[in-house]
């Protein structure tokens, strides 16, 4: 339900948003782990209602973003939520952005706070080339992971991606080791009779 949706001839928008939601687990699930703590959710039926707040800048700006603010009650408490994205797109090769966001729980079967950060660059170095990675780091696993990706349109109807995973997790000593890599090749064709 969208009571309230503007969007203004800039192209900002501010939008309100409720959404009753639901979950009926047939057995108990972690929904929070960490070295601290994990908060398990018992099996059965839940709905709550959510509430939120949303204010953009248009994409057509060089630096633009939005802001997202989130309450209501979650599995039986509450949870409340404020995410942040930034972007800026200095050209139109250029496109970089910058995330944070926390969730805030308060629950029967315990609390927890949860941050997530993320980054993503982008440069389109021609029609036909593109490289794009996109970073992300949790407080809940604790891992630090890359996604990069090269996209080469070769031909019209052909695509070649070069993609590489990159993760890394934080040990007993506080420090980020190294946890995995995946290399990843895909050529895409499509053929016309």
């Amino acid at each position: 339900i969208k009571p309230l949706d503007w969007q203004f001839e800039s192209g900002d928008r501010v939008e309100l948003n409720i959404e009753p939601q639901g979950d009926r687990p047939t057995e108990d699930f972690d929904l929070f782990g960490s070295d601290a703590k994990t908060v398990t959710i018992p099996a059965g039926t839940y709905r709550w209602t959510r509430y939120s707040l949303q204010g953009a800048l248009a994409v057509k700006r060089k630096v633009n973003g939005e802001a997202t603010l989130s309450r209501g009650t979650f599995y039986g408490g509450h949870l409340n939520g404020l995410a942040l994205t930034l972007r800026v797109k200095p050209s139109a090769l250029i496109t970089t952005e910058a995330g944070w966001e926390r969730n805030s729980a308060q629950l029967p079967q315990g609390d927890f706070i949860q941050y997530l950060y993320s980054g993503r660059f982008q440069v389109n170095v021609s029609a036909d080339l593109q490289v794009s990675s996109f970073l992300q780091y949790d407080n809940e696993s604790r891992n630090f992971g890359t996604n990069t990706r090269v996209r080469w349109t070769f031909n019209p109807l052909g695509d070649l991606f070069v993609v590489l995973n990159h993760n890394l997790r934080r040990n007993l000593n506080d420090r980020l080791v190294f946890d995995s890599n995946q290399l990843l090749v895909k050529v895409q064709y499509a053929y016309r009779f």
